[in-house]
Parts: C-alpha cells; structure tokens; sequence
C-alpha cells in the first residue's frame, strides 16, 4: 500500500486501510524512513509507521537490512549482484491500554535497528568471520 500525502483525504484513508489489515491478521511491512537513504546510515524514522502498528494493536517485528544499498546505489544502470544480511529483531509490543508510550516505542525501534546493524559491522570487520562461534566449532563466512 504506498501512500499519497500530497492528497490529505487518500493518506488518512490509506492509513485506517492499513490499521484494518492488521486487525484483520494480515501482516505489512513499513519502511519507517520514508525513502531510500542511498548508503548513508539510518535515517530519522516517521512516527506514522508507529501510530499504525498503536492504533491496530499489533507488535512492531524490526528488522535490520545491511547492504541493500550495493544492489541499486553502486551501479549506475539498473541493479546488481551484492551480499545482503536481514536480521529480523525480537517483537517490541505496542499496547496503549497497558500505558506504552509511542515516543518510547519509536526511539525503542530505531535503536534496536542501529544496535543490530552495529554489530554486525563488529562481525564483518573481524575479516568477514562469525566469531560468534566456538572454538570447537570451524567459523563459518559471513555471506
């Protein structure tokens, strides 16, 4: 569902839509910045992604996306082949009746990414092995 928010009426409407997808039991994904940001680090997150998953009563499921920018930002024409890691974060619940605060939950979201993205930088500078793993156990290679 994209929104139009030049026209003020159909972005209200898209928004109820979207809260009744989700009363519904449909699943959505929201990108919460509202554009690409082209490799530059996480943008500012919009607060309207929040006030969906608050007023249909849902939990928000972050997920952290390393490298998708190498697919259309490098490449001057079309896309190309790239390595991209998706982690997808413990639920952050959204329950207004029970006093959560959507400025808690949005700053809680957002870091949650930055924190994950984070480590993986840690893991990848570390020549691209999972040092995760024991010492019994043969690394494997981060793809």
């Amino acid at each position: 569902m994209f929104i139009d928010w030049v026209n003020r009426r159909a972005s209200v409407q898209a928004l109820k839509d979207s809260v009744c997808l989700l009363k519904e039991g449909h699943s959505m994904v929201i990108l919460p910045e509202g554009t690409r940001s082209k490799g530059k680090g996480i943008g500012e997150f919009k607060k309207g992604s929040i006030r969906i998953a608050l007023n249909a009563k849902v939990p928000i499921v972050p997920v952290a996306i390393q490298g998708i920018s190498n697919i259309m930002e490098q490449c001057k024409v079309g896309f190309q082949k790239a390595d991209v890691t998706i982690r997808i974060l413990p639920p952050v619940t959204t329950d207004l009746d029970a006093g959560s605060d959507p400025n808690v939950i949005h700053h809680q979201v957002r870091e949650r990414i930055i924190q994950a993205l984070n480590n993986h930088h840690q893991v990848q500078s570390k020549r691209g092995w999972d040092i995760s793993n024991s010492a019994n156990d043969k690394p494997e290679r981060l793809r």
